[in-house]
């Protein structure tokens, strides 16, 4: 794999485009407070830039909403061994949180356990977002971590719902 991804750093350098690895920061430095306990009030990190303005951002991006770009997921690169982005336009989320998300049960303030549905994927998308923003529920997170968190294996998940302490409503697994 190394091999293969230093080619393609050499084959783009040739091509007068090279490229540069960027070093994610961790969650402590981007979330310093969760990392403490009790957590601290926030205070802006001074070490950080600021993003540009949203019309810098969107500068070469279409105005149209039918194809500007609302949220951006990512494919399971299952058919390319590589993910790749989806745009999901504006147009196309607009009608995706019109839908009237209701049935015989009243989902408004019940918790949904999240945790084994990653906020890239479509399942992610769907729960962490739709869900919230179109039936009142609450989705539930993992606390941020400077390592990947834990993904509930199925039993764990029935474990903690037939708890009496737990009040999720609902939760998700990845298997």
């Amino acid at each position: 794999m190394e091999l293969s991804s230093q080619r393609v750093f050499d084959e783009m350098a040739l091509l007068g485009m090279p490229l540069h690895i960027l070093h994610p920061h961790k969650a402590s430095e981007l979330f310093p407070r969760f990392f403490s306990n009790p957590a601290q009030p926030f205070v802006p990190n001074p070490n950080f830039e600021k993003v540009p303005p949203l019309s810098e951002l969107l500068a070469n991006v279409s105005l149209d909403k039918k194809t500007r770009p609302w949220t951006i997921m990512h494919s399971s690169g299952s058919t390319s061994a590589f993910p790749k982005t989806i745009y999901l336009s504006e147009a196309m989320m607009t009608r995706y949180l019109s839908w009237p998300w209701y049935s015989e049960t009243d989902l408004t303030g019940k918790i949904f356990g999240t945790w084994g549905a990653p906020p890239f994927h479509a399942m992610g998308l769907t729960t962490n977002i739709g869900a919230t923003l179109t039936s009142g529920v609450i989705s539930t997170f993992y606390k941020p971590r400077d390592t990947l968190p834990p993904i509930p294996p199925p039993q764990s998940v029935l474990a903690h719902q037939e708890n009496p302490w737990s009040q999720c409503y609902a939760m998700t697994s990845n298997k």
